[in-house]
């Protein structure tokens, strides 16, 4: 590998035992975008360009790392999320499309404050500060993971009031909000049979998983808190696992909470809820 036309190349013939040649491919040309500033029309262009040595070093560790099955995001320190370029590091979780599709509907509705819950790398309120004029609070139990994320409001040129706290504790806050949002822990310890190797080796468990014997601990939690801290006829959405959907539909109503909606996502799954504080 010494010149700009042999990235692709180079990646296909690396990465192909482990993953699609599709996959292989977008991750060339994600990492060409990233480590040398080329768009896929720059990268053809500019073909003929030497690499230097230092250059093809850094891409044979990213291929290296993505062998073992490294998420490329952690392995360049960065994602897309809603339009946006964000920070990422093992601290945190990688965001999903599903979240994506989550602050879309929020943005759907109108609202002065809100609070997220569990904000990691703080995906969804930089989103809904970038697309709304509303003051946004985010907490976190992480230090590390709230690090990220004030880098990432930062980047973005977005404000954010962080709260480090641990939210199964009891917090006094000054204002009520009339928007809480969450996408806490909720894939089952039964479940990770069925992931890859990619989200179970890398990615932060703690911001992943539950016990199947209390797999609604945190919503149950959340849904404690927002009858303290939510407004009435205020607006409470959830991402959530489509196996638990219509159990958290009966805990909200059963919790003051009315309108419940469940919705599907992209892949036709049960993964997100809104609902109505009454009381």
């Amino acid at each position: 590998m010494k010149m700009i036309r042999d990235i692709l190349p180079y990646f296909e013939m690396e990465l192909t035992q482990f993953y699609s040649k599709k996959e292989a491919q977008n991750m060339a040309f994600w990492c060409i975008h990233s480590i040398s500033n080329l768009s896929r029309s720059e990268y053809l262009l500019s073909s003929n360009s030497p690499l230097s040595a230092n250059t093809v070093s850094f891409y044979q560790s990213v291929v290296s790392r993505l062998q073992k099955f490294e998420p490329l995001q952690y392995i360049l320190g960065e994602c897309e999320f809603y339009g946006l370029s964000l920070k990422v590091s093992p601290s945190c979780l990688i965001p999903r499309h599903e979240t994506e599709e989550l602050v879309h509907w929020i943005l759907q509705h109108n609202f002065t404050n809100a609070l997220d819950i569990g904000t990691g790398s703080a995906c969804i309120p930089i989103a809904l500060a970038k697309h709304t004029d509303a003051q946004i609070t985010a907490l976190d139990i992480s230090s590390d993971a709230l690090s990220i994320a004030r880098q990432n409001t930062k980047n973005n040129t977005v404000k954010i009031h962080f709260i480090e706290h641990d939210i199964f504790n009891d917090i006094e806050l000054k204002t009520s909000f009339d928007l809480i949002v969450s996408n806490p822990p909720y894939v089952l310890e039964s479940e990770k049979t069925l992931m890859n190797n990619n989200v179970l080796d890398y990615e932060p468990h703690l911001a992943l998983f539950v016990s199947d014997k209390d797999a609604l601990i945190y919503y149950k939690r959340i849904i404690d808190f927002s009858k303290v801290h939510l407004q009435k006829e205020g607006l409470l959405f959830l991402e959530i696992n489509e196996q638990k959907s219509v159990e958290i539909k009966e805990l909200l109503e059963n919790n003051g909470f009315e309108n419940v909606l469940i919705k599907k996502d992209m892949q036709g799954k049960n993964r997100m809820v809104k609902a109505v504080r009454k009381s």
